[in-house]
């Protein structure tokens, strides 16, 4: 998985939501205000790692979302010791 501070910082949040708030979705709302982002700051990387498989993003009512981590996505992130 990619390294630098934005995706590090998605990827915690994510992973936190994934193992203690079942079903494991956060929301746009809950991302920008842990990230302290606006949304269009951080959904480019979101994007990515969906591309990739790791993430599943799933659209709402316009202009939300939720997104949670892929068990490939989850598993990368753990096996890299995070």
């Amino acid at each position: 998985m990619l390294h630098n501070m934005e995706y590090h910082n998605i990827l915690e949040m994510l992973r936190d939501t994934y193992e203690n708030k079942p079903p494991g979705y956060a929301g746009k709302v809950e991302l920008e205000h842990a990230l302290k982002l606006n949304a269009n700051d951080f959904v480019p990387y979101l994007e990515e790692l969906s591309n990739k498989g790791y993430v599943k993003i799933m659209e709402g009512a316009a202009p939300t979302f939720i997104v949670k981590f892929t068990e490939k996505g989850y598993d990368a992130y753990i096996s890299q010791g995070q």
